[in-house]
């Protein structure tokens, strides 16, 4: 629900709003749910899914992050969901319902080798593939308000992408 939603007549509901930015995702619950053939887990933010840090355990070397979970949208990765070696994930597609990337979320994944960007996100938070030093291409839709430079301005929150990436723009 948006803000409007969680106030009716100066009253609370029950769902109240959360402001992402000013909580610790880590302390919201998570849930289990299946889409496009994985075990995917969730935080439910504002009834919206952020994807959850380090419990995925995915089948698929290949790796779509659904548009929806629970009749949630997706519309967050948290911070380290896709990062550590367990995963063996190679390929991560972000679909265009993907507003916010947060904070290392793809840290310390050596087996990924490429992640697809949509022009829908407008928020990433710093240092998201530090240590995922096989990571050759960072595919960018057109229109991506983040420039190539951000990716790989490591001392200024950016990122932390190796010299080896390519970033590719796509249509």
């Amino acid at each position: 629900p948006s803000i409007f939603d969680s106030y009716v007549n100066g009253l609370k509901t029950e769902k109240p709003f959360i402001d992402v930015s000013k909580v610790d995702i880590y302390s919201l619950p998570i849930y289990e749910a299946k889409a496009n053939g994985e075990t995917w887990y969730y935080h439910d933010v504002n009834s919206e899914a952020y994807i959850a840090e380090s419990t995925n355990n995915f089948s698929s070397a290949n790796i779509i992050v659904p548009l929806s979970i629970d009749n949630y949208s997706v519309v967050g990765i948290a911070p380290f969901a896709f990062s550590d070696n367990r995963k063996k994930v190679n390929t991560v597609i972000l679909q265009n319902s993907i507003k916010t990337i947060e904070k290392a979320s793809f840290t310390y994944n050596t087996n990924l080798l490429s992640v697809a960007i949509p022009n829908s996100v407008t928020n990433i938070g710093p240092n998201i593939f530090s240590g995922s030093m096989n990571l050759q291409y960072l595919y960018i839709e057109e229109g991506c308000r983040f420039t190539d430079e951000w990716f790989y301005d490591v001392y200024h929150g950016g990122g932390c992408l190796t010299p080896n990436c390519k970033i590719i723009r796509t249509k």
